[in-house]
């Protein structure tokens, strides 16, 4: 019984950690200097170009609902557009998947044997300067 309460716990506070570092990403990507939509467009972009790409985009909307909005996304598996090349991040993110789960697999194969090598040897010399 106590292990359930304990996992119940945990997933509890990794709910509200995942919580709060959502609203810091969003919060901070929102405090940021300058505006996405000049940016996208350039200097040379006219006030209703920007305008209208802001409203595209879901700028012109109270910062409650474009949260709201990115949330949604995010559990829906919408992680928005690059706004770098203009496509899908979710494609980007399982290419980079890959590459990332083929060096912790690696790392794994390093570290598992050489951590069970070092325990043991600690083990077996103790109180001696190995320990």
């Amino acid at each position: 019984m106590k292990a359930l309460q304990l996992i119940l716990q945990r997933l509890f506070l990794l709910v509200v950690v995942l919580f709060v570092v959502s609203v810091l990403t969003f919060g901070i990507v929102n405090v940021l200097p300058g505006d996405v939509a000049n940016a996208m467009l350039g200097d040379l972009a006219t006030p209703t170009q920007v305008v209208a790409l802001r409203r595209q985009m879901g700028l012109d909307l109270p910062l409650l609902v474009r949260y709201g909005s990115w949330i949604g996304g995010l559990l829906h598996g919408n992680f928005g557009r690059s706004l770098q090349f203009g496509v899908p991040i979710g494609p980007m993110l399982l290419g980079r998947l890959c590459n990332s789960a083929i060096l912790g697999g690696i790392t794994l194969l390093l570290a598992v044997p050489l951590s069970i090598l070092l325990g043991v040897l600690a083990g077996v010399r103790q109180g001696r300067w190995v320990d």
